[in-house]
């Protein structure tokens, strides 16, 4: 059957019916769902093979749950019967040790974060605790460093580990492993890097304190570090325990996790299956940690540019989770829908990203109620999702929402607060609020040096979308520096050649583009290409964005020549992504008309030109600043073709649509004065001309001298 057929059948069924069904294709919270509602779902997330043979409802379906509220009784009576026999010994982890975890957690993080921060400390408690067990000789001091362990007496642990690491050279590699534990434990950090990095060093083939010492410097944002960590490990583990075995898939795992971190997508893919290729043969298709995989595939491939793989794997991953767990309600699952989620917001598919994130938010609310802070995050994610479709109200309230959330759970000072006011920034800065895109920007800047080292790639992002917010205000020296900081710590942190620092080059470029540097802005752009191309090949969104924007630089340079295949080029890699209806495609066909129309093909520029504002119409927001790019582009075609009546109108729309966004004064408003002051003259106003012109010389006058000012500033 068809998807229309399946359609139609399922609008035969009756509410219990469909109701029935979603109880047998596992989607939670059905029962709060709108019929309409409900159909969308299980048409967009359930295969439909599976649909097909599940549409036919049966006794068993329809009786399920009086047979099931008769075993439940026979449940409880077993439980009451069991609950007198002892249970087993617990191998929780002591009071008093929880207690000094507790108040480790409480004193470095919010109250309310213990769950997620004690579930890290804990971890590396039972794993140094199972190391002194496990410690390969007989020694007193290793005994007193148990009991304080078990005893919550951490600093005394320590005073023991350096005792026994002074006894004898053959224990101080284990005992500076066991002080790198201990250290990860207090969040001292520094320490115990400097203690993982002796370990590694005395033992160098010792895989455990390896992997241990990558992940830490992993944590730490040195991803360079942890690859080398990990690479070595690796070697060393298909040595001593052959290519098949489940210690090498995790190590591949960890390492395509790090080659992702530095934006090498591929080799990230290349590793990932590795371990799906160990994971599927030791522990077959319908096991939890091939789901995981398949999840983690499909969002490097989701970077990689390939989405139908990528929904796939995700997809796939969520089907094999819902056949082995009895519940919808699993927190890899509510993952998974909404990584789809953001998938099908990716590309422009609106309606289906929002059905999942909502069954995302569904099943977060029913693990951990109203305040968590995945609840938080997917409420971030819807929040742009609204933003996307132009629907600013609501996204609004979902950042607020998901801010006040976070900040309760985790205090005002935590970097997942810097992540939302980051996005938040962002949101408020598109719809041309720059004053409050400005204070959200900084305060997430703030949050995001007081807990990273300086050079941090986190920082990165942040000073990007600052030095981004002065450029499109045309505050260009207060860019730069935003722009050059973000740089230096992508090549330094990442390297010459990753994908972020791609973006860095393109920004830089883009800024000296707008100053009309153009000599200093053109390697910039090249080289911000060249890496993407590198990365993705030739027909992805970041190669198509590229394109355009090195095209903007010939065609401001007048050469429409060079510029003309790349917007081509571009155009297509664009309507491939999104589609025929979005509005970044709108703007490519404004671009791509632009220089159409200086190239004088006026026919086809003028097509193009509808083309944009009739998905410009239907997709944003009245008065929207994208349609003032349209609007302007079609007058001065108009004007060279000598149509002034049909050209002045869309003028003074351009500028009343500019002046609303950016105020008066705005650079972006000069080069549309200066086109209407062209056709003014042409039509006979010439005092109205010099006016109009006279008000652009100004609005450049003043850019200069401002430039001037910031760039003698010391």
């Amino acid at each position: 059957m068809k998807k229309d057929e399946i359609k139609s059948e399922l609008e035969k069924l009756s509410r219990d019916e469909l109701n029935i069904l979603a109880r047998k294709m596992k989607i939670r919270g059905y029962r709060k769902l709108n019929t309409l509602k409900l159909t969308s779902i299980i048409l967009e997330t359930v295969d439909l093979p599976k649909l097909q043979s599940a549409i036919n409802i049966t006794w068993w379906d329809r009786n399920f749950n009086h047979v099931y509220g008769a075993l439940a009784v026979i449940g409880i009576v077993l439980t009451i019967v069991l609950w007198w026999y002892p249970s087993p010994k617990s191998n929780n982890v002591p009071s008093v040790v929880m207690e000094k975890l507790d108040k480790i957690a409480l004193e470095n993080f919010d109250p309310k974060d213990r769950e997620i921060r004690l579930e890290k400390l804990v971890k590396e408690y039972k794993e140094l605790n199972a190391l002194l067990e496990k410690y390969p000789f007989s020694n007193t001091l290793v005994k007193k460093a148990k009991t304080s362990l078990n005893n919550g007496e951490f600093e005394t642990v320590e005073f023991y580990l350096r005792e026994l690491d002074a006894t004898s050279k053959e224990t101080q590699a284990l005992a500076a492993y066991s002080l790198g534990k201990l250290k990860e434990i207090q969040l001292d950090y520094k320490t115990a890097k400097q203690e993982y990095e002796r370990a590694v060093t005395l033992q160098p083939r010792n895989t455990t304190y390896l992997i241990s010492f990558g992940s830490l410097l992993r944590s730490l944002g040195k991803y360079m570090g942890a690859k080398e960590q990990y690479e070595k490990a690796l070697d060393i583990a298909k040595i001593e325990y052959g290519d098949q075995d489940t210690s090498v898939a995790n190590i591949y795992n960890e390492l395509g996790a790090v080659w992702a971190d530095l934006g090498y997508y591929q080799k990230a893919a290349e590793l990932l299956n590795n371990t799906f290729s160990i994971y599927k043969l030791v522990y077959g298709e319908q096991h939890d940690k091939t789901a995981s995989i398949y999840n983690d595939l499909g969002v490097v491939y989701h970077y990689l540019g390939n989405y139908d793989n990528a929904i796939e794997m995700v997809k796939k991953s969520i089907e094999i989770r819902n056949t082995i767990y009895d519940t919808q309600s699993n927190k890899d699952i509510a993952l998974s829908y909404n990584n789809l989620g953001e998938m099908y917001n990716t590309l422009g598919k609106y309606r289906e990203a929002d059905s999942l994130l909502q069954i995302s938010l569904i099943i977060m609310k029913d693990l951990y109620g109203l305040e968590h802070i995945n609840v938080a995050t997917t409420l971030m994610n819807q929040a742009e999702l609204y933003s996307n479709t132009g629907n600013n109200s609501k996204a609004d309230s979902l950042f607020r929402l998901s801010l006040e959330m976070l900040k309760k759970i985790l205090g005002s000072s935590h970097p997942d607060v810097a992540t939302v006011l980051n996005n938040m920034g962002l949101f408020y800065k598109n719809q041309g609020k720059y004053r409050e895109a400005d204070s959200l920007y900084k305060q997430a800047l703030k949050i995001r040096e007081d807990f990273y080292e300086s050079e941090h790639p986190t920082l990165a992002p942040t000073l990007t979308n600052i030095g981004e917010l002065y450029r499109v205000q045309g505050k260009y020296p207060e860019a730069e520096p935003y722009h050059k900081r973000a740089l230096a710590i992508r090549e330094k942190a990442l390297g010459p050649d990753h994908l972020e620092t791609a973006y860095s080059l393109n920004n830089l470029g883009l800024l000296y583009l707008s100053q009309k540097k153009y000599d200093e802005a053109e390697p910039f752009l090249q080289r911000s290409l060249s890496i993407r191309k590198e990365a993705f090949g030739s027909n992805h969104l970041s190669v198509g964005i590229a394109l355009n924007n090195l095209a903007g630089l010939y065609r401001e340079t007048g050469r429409y020549a060079e510029a003309e295949p790349l917007l081509r080029q571009s155009l297509q890699i664009l309507k491939e992504h999104f589609g025929l209806n979005h509005r970044v495609v709108a703007l490519a066909l404004s671009n791509l008309a632009k220089t159409c129309t200086f190239l004088g093909k006026y026919e086809e520029a003028d097509t193009l030109f509808k083309q944009a504002l009739e998905i410009q119409q239907r997709k944003l927001p009245q008065n929207h600043s994208d349609f003032a790019i349209t609007l302007s582009g079609m007058a001065k075609l108009y004007t060279l073709q000598g149509s002034y009546s049909k050209a002045e109108p869309l003028f003074k729309q351009a500028l009343e649509i500019k002046e609303k966004a950016f105020g008066p004064e705005h650079p972006e408003i000069a080069p549309i004065l200066e086109d209407y002051a062209i056709l003014l003259r042409k039509t006979g106003r010439e005092s109205k001309a010099n006016e109009i012109e006279g008000r652009a010389k100004r609005i450049r006058d003043k850019q200069t001298q401002m430039n001037l000012a910031k760039q003698k500033l010391p």
